[in-house]
């Protein structure tokens, strides 16, 4: 029972000796542990820094979304101009087809070879 009074004590002892020991170092800090002034000012460049890479980050991802709503923007301009350039076309192909019906067309013949045949109105 001694033995072990005598162990608890010993423990204790060198808890109370750790513990002062960590008071004293935390509290009682010398100049040269602290920050420093330029330390200081790493650290406000970093945080900068930081700062200024995230807001190149969200740059790039509004030019990202900007390029993709110009690509719309133009595949629907194509799209566009596709539907009005076949829907010519068709107007075209009608108005010839019903010349082709309404007149008789001359024919350019070389060689008792027909070429073509001109139709007007």
């Amino acid at each position: 029972m001694i033995l072990l009074l005598s162990s608890i004590q010993t423990a204790s002892a060198q808890l109370i000796e750790k513990a002062e020991e960590f008071i004293t170092t935390a509290i009682g800090k010398s100049t040269a542990d602290r920050p420093e002034y330029s330390d200081t000012l790493v650290v406000d460049q970093r945080s900068r820094d930081s700062i200024r890479l995230q807001e190149l980050e969200l740059q790039v991802q509004e030019m990202k979304l900007n390029e993709i709503l110009l690509r719309n923007e133009l595949q629907e301009a194509i799209h566009s101009t596709q539907a009005a350039d076949s829907l010519k076309k068709a107007e075209q192909k009608r108005s010839i087809d019903s010349l082709r019906i309404l007149t008789s067309g001359i024919p350019v013949i070389i060689d008792r070879d027909t070429l073509f045949t001109i139709y007007t109105r």
